[in-house]
């Protein structure tokens, strides 16, 4: 269809323009709403990657950088937390994270 060309063909702009994008400052913000399910996270992380953001970006692409960008803080005292506990700060370690924290309620603890 003429829409699955169109999303192909924007999906190649990205893979070809991303890594002069992020070389020149450009804050990347990634999200699921094209092509993903909603909360496939990780998967945006590794489709990042692939066209050429190193991991530790891909990780801020999903996570700091759209607070920053919104003016948020990281954590505000008193906030009800989202956020998930990795091993380390690489695309892999997001598919298998230790913790998992929803509006302040732990979801996944696989700290033990």
């Amino acid at each position: 269809s003429s829409g699955a060309k169109l999303l192909a063909e924007g999906l190649e702009n990205v893979r070809r323009l991303l890594p002069d994008a992020v070389a020149a400052g450009v804050v990347v913000m990634g999200g699921t709403d094209l092509v993903l399910a909603h909360g496939a996270v990780a998967d945006e992380a590794v489709a990042l990657v692939d066209y050429g953001m190193a991991d530790l970006d891909a990780v801020a692409a999903l996570t700091l950088a759209p607070r920053t960008f919104l003016g948020m803080p990281a954590f505000a005292v008193g906030e009800a937390a989202d956020f998930i506990v990795v091993d380390a700060p690489t695309v892999p370690a997001l598919a298998v994270p230790k913790l998992v924290v929803r509006c302040g309620r732990v979801l996944v603890d696989r700290r033990r």
